[in-house]
């Protein structure tokens, strides 16, 4: 082959290219384009090399062996195809006519010979003569290797044509007998359904539908049948036609929209902002400017495993030391998705907030340089992504959730579903949610983080929640592991895995809550009957908590004022390598896993809260002193993470939820309930703008910011236009409260159980609520009011005595309770020590003892 092609070129050196041997120019012969053609802008083509005698003979045994075939398949013509032809049926069947294949000649015409030009051999005339309008004729000239290897080539392609023409020739003939032997169906008839009333067994419905769009059309009727239709399709005699299907099925969206009100939303899920917070207004860039190099990339994979605080804290299925020693040894190094979806998160948020924040020191640090170099290791692990689905493995699931993780992050919502979904996929290929397998820890936290991210999208849309047992991502055959004990020395990855631990069960017992809700708002919907065993899920959230460490339970005021200090990177004096402190991790772990069940409290506990009146139940009174408490809880805990420790990561969507309970105590009555809500709903918003999440735009946070600031603005709006409430106790310019005696506290009501029609609660939870029901009665954590509660400290809100599973399963007897002088049982009250510090961060005192007072005031009542 060697000799072959070096024959070609040394018979092809001399050939000039046709446009300069039209003019007869001499031609310098430079590949790909000779410097004329090349100066003119013209396409330089140049003859193609004459082949060697080898070659030539080859092509003709070949051409030879496909006549010698087709001759034979001529003369085999079957005979069947003889008589179907006769029939007149064939004959009016339009036969292919694809196999006529214009002659060619052996010989270029006499024109282009004598032009020196190529000729496509077409008989009667050449292409070119045709577009030329030269007269075009065949002669025989002298032969040539050139000429004689363009016949054999245009041979070969009317061979092929041949054969195609015979091949569907062929099949033509194969479905015309078919379909003659074959007997013709009968046709269907058209589709029909009837409702049938039987005496035993009620009312029934018959149908023939044996396709998809047969039930559609039948969907159709039935909405046609039940449902308002235009006057045009009532009118009309005939039956419906697709256009009046189109009509009936527009109309039945319209109302089935018009049915799902959004003020009877925004009372059932008023923190349902999922679909207005994850616009994109975005998307991941094509190409970018900024390259990234083999330093940057070890430098960033050392900061994500040694800065738990931005790493496992969000994504506990890392392990950072097992990490860092592959990528070092390169022994079963990470893939190369892995590394590039890590570093991107690693640059968004350890590289932001330690390296370029505003302590950095640099000018340029309020740039989010983070966000840049996150950017351009999401494009390259982007373009690298396809190579996952040949190579499933445990680094391309996590790879790819990181990389889902890192756009969330970025504020590129449109991928982030279908990334979380193929991470889903590689973990199915790998077998991973099969029951019989068993999982390293690390593998079963990946499982259920796919699941945990996935039931939030589903909790804030709000009415699109479904159950858990029906969510595809809920690894029900791997339950989630437990965490390993906390001895001394602790480990930091043990503190972050038992925090996510306790918040994986809260999330489930979220979902599962979400669910119930949207079933009925639904049931009340429809008028059909349907039972929430509050009881019952209130029991499971307090046994959920009991089992969270009791150093973590109840978090004191000393140590959330002296915890005042976030994770930050320091350098081991030993090793020079860089390190967080246990006790720093500790502390985020307690203050963060707090904030997280006082969401699922005010999820249990304000639907039955009324709306724009107070509560006048006891079942009422004691939801609304429950969610006061948690909202207030959360929004002190946010104060302490943003001002006091600055932490990295901050559940700013906790404060979502404590608005949802002061928008509901901004339209009751009473000015001071009025008052405290306006204030914590001011304070939610500035806490998120001063926080660095806010300032670096994690995870779209401006936009959640701007959501909840328009929210409040028009609530308060509303607030300002309504005409002062006759009968106040107090006014919104001077608070005065009834006071009560220092020692003394608040009286607590043990309610017996109360029917849904006694309940002052939202009407769609009420009609579902069971009056029959036998369960324990409703002891909710209630605050007690005390003389020396202070500004100054958080226990007003964070602590609190009976918010345990023991001290909520106690039982007051009637004798001990009044309403006015209640003297506190040291036995069965502990008291809460309050201390005084220098300095405050909960707020206006006033406020939070008058919103006590108010709920005082409330219980009494009833």
């Amino acid at each position: 082959m060697a000799e072959d092609s070096e024959q070609d070129r040394t018979s092809n050196a001399g050939a000039a290219c046709y446009r300069c041997r039209g003019f007869r120019h001499s031609c310098d012969r430079e590949k790909p384009a000779c410097s004329r053609c090349k100066r003119r802008g013209i396409k330089c083509i140049y003859p193609e090399a004459a082949p060697s005698l080898k070659q030539l003979q080859l092509s003709a045994d070949v051409l030879g062996n496909r006549i010698a075939t087709l001759n034979e398949k001529l003369q085999q013509r079957p005979k069947s195809e003889k008589n179907i032809a006769k029939q007149p049926q064939a004959i009016a069947e339009e036969i292919p006519t694809d196999a006529l294949v214009g002659n060619f000649s052996v010989y270029p015409c006499s024109k282009c010979y004598r032009d020196l030009q190529q000729c496509d051999l077409t008989f009667p005339s050449c292409s070119r003569c045709v577009r030329n309008k030269f007269e075009c004729a065949y002669t025989k000239t002298e032969p040539k290797a050139n000429h004689v290897s363009t016949v054999l080539n245009a041979m070969n392609r009317a061979v092929d044509q041949w054969n195609d023409f015979f091949d569907g020739k062929s099949k033509w003939l194969a479905k015309r007998t078919q379909r003659d032997i074959l007997p013709k169906k009968k046709p269907r008839p058209p589709f029909t359904w009837a409702i049938h009333n039987k005496f035993d067994q009620g009312l029934s419905m018959e149908s023939n539908v044996s396709s998809f769009t047969d039930l559609h059309k039948l969907i159709a009727q039935f909405a046609y049948s039940f449902l308002p239709s235009p006057r045009s399709i009532q009118d009309s005699p005939d039956a419906m036609s697709d256009s009046d299907f189109e009509s009936v099925e527009e109309g039945m969206i319209s109302d089935l929209n018009q049915m799902a009100t959004a003020d009877l939303r925004q009372d059932m899920f008023p923190f349902a902002i999922w679909n207005a917070w994850s616009v994109s207004m975005h998307s991941l860039p094509q190409g970018y400017p900024i390259d990234t190099s083999e330093q940057l990339t070890n430098q960033l994979v050392e900061l994500f495993c040694t800065s738990p605080c931005c790493s496992t804290s969000r994504l506990p299925f890392i392990e950072p030391a097992d990490v860092w020693q592959r990528y070092q040894k390169n022994e079963n190094p990470p893939s190369k998705l892995y590394i590039y979806a890590l570093c991107a998160m690693s640059a968004r948020n350890a590289f932001q907030v330690h390296c370029w924040s505003g302590d950095s020191g640099f000018s340029a640090a309020q740039f989010t340089m983070g966000k840049a170099i996150s950017t351009a290791y999401c494009v390259q692990a982007r373009e690298i992504f396809a190579d996952c689905f040949d190579s499933p493995s445990l680094d391309n699931v996590q790879g790819t959730f990181l990389l889902s993780y890192a756009m969330h992050q970025n504020g590129y919502f449109n991928g982030i579903y279908l990334y979380e979904w193929i991470s889903f996929a590689l973990a199915q290929d790998l077998g991973l949610y099969d029951a019989k397998r068993p999982l390293t820890r690390a593998e079963n936290m990946t499982l259920w983080m796919i699941y945990y991210y996935n039931a939030w999208y589903k909790v804030l849309q709000g009415g699109a929640c479904d159950a858990v047992h029906l969510n595809q991502y809920y690894p029900a055959a791997q339950p989630i592991m437990p965490p390993p004990p906390l001895e001394k020395p602790i480990n930091s990855q043990d503190l972050i895995y038992t925090m996510w631990y306790h918040l994986v069960k809260l999330q489930v017992l979220r979902h599962d809550l979400m669910s119930r809700m949207v079933i009925a708002q639904e049931a009340y919907r429809r008028q059909a009957p349907f039972r929430i065993d509050l009881f019952e899920l209130q029991q499971t959230l307090f046994d959920c908590y009991a089992t969270v460490p009791l150093d973590w339970q109840n978090p004191d005021s000393e140590m959330l004022l002296n915890a005042t200090k976030r994770p930050t990177l320091e350098a081991n004096g030993s090793s020079g390598k860089l390190s967080v402190k246990t006790d720093d991790v500790n502390s985020f772990c307690i203050i963060n896993l707090h904030v997280h069940y006082n969401i699922n409290k005010i999820l249990l506990y304000q639907t039955f809260l009324p709306t724009n009146s107070q509560p006048t139940t006891p079942i009422a009174v004691q939801c609304l002193s429950a969610c006061i408490q948690a909202a207030n809880s959360i929004t002190e805990c946010l104060d302490i993470m943003i001002n006091k420790r600055k932490d990295c990561n901050l559940p700013i969507l906790a404060l979502v939820f404590a608005n949802t309970i002061y928008m509901k105590l901004l339209t009751y009555s009473d000015v001071r309930f009025r008052r405290f809500a306006r204030r914590n709903l001011e304070r939610s918003v500035s806490l998120s703008k001063s926080s660095m999440t806010y300032a670096y735009d994690f995870e779209n946070c401006k936009r959640l910011v701007t959501i909840m600031e328009s929210t409040v603005k028009e609530a308060i709006g509303r607030l300002e236009c309504e005409p002062s409430p006759p009968g106040s106790e107090c006014s919104l310019d001077g608070v005065i409260s009834k006071g009560i005696p220092p020692g003394q506290v608040s009286s607590i009501i043990k309610s017996n159980a109360v029917t849904s029609s006694s309940m002052d609660m939202d009407p769609q939870l009420a009609s579902s609520y069971s009056s029959n029901s036998s369960a324990p009665e409703l002891e909710i954590p209630v605050k007690r009011e005390q003389g020396s509660r202070d500004s100054y400290s958080v226990a007003s809100s964070v602590t609190y005595q009976d918010d345990t599973p023991a001290s909520l399963e106690k039982s007051w007897p009637e004798d001990d309770l009044e309403f006015n002088n209640y003297t506190m049982d040291v036995d069965k009250e502990p008291r809460i020590k309050l201390e005084h510090h220098e300095d405050g961060f909960s707020g206006d005192n006033s406020l939070i003892k008058d919103v006590w007072r108010a709920v005082d005031d409330a219980r009494c009542s009833v």
